[in-house]
């Protein structure tokens, strides 16, 4: 019977990739001396003013709604170009 040395091959890679799983190391203890500091993280971001949050979803709803647009007139031209094409065959 062959295929031995492919089913050894596969039982020695799947072993390896046991010996790396038990390796692993949590994010806490690879960054202990960056960002994390117990349970309290040292990045701390400015609260914005209602007014401010306002202004950024009126932005977002602008600029969501020129994309759309853009997508819908993108859309259109390829279809109508598909069925011109199509209509001259």
């Amino acid at each position: 019977m062959g295929g031995g040395g492919s089913i050894g091959m596969m039982n020695a890679t799947i072993k390896n990739n046991r010996k790396l799983l038990k390796k692993r190391k949590g994010l806490k203890s690879i960054y202990k001396d960056g960002i994390y500091e117990g349970d309290k993280t040292k990045c701390e971001f400015p609260e914005s003013s209602p007014k401010v949050t306002q202004e950024i979803i009126q932005r977002l709803k602008e600029e969501r709604r020129h994309r759309n647009m853009k997508r819908i007139l993108v859309f259109g031209l390829v279809i109508s170009s598909v069925i011109v094409a199509l209509s001259t065959i």
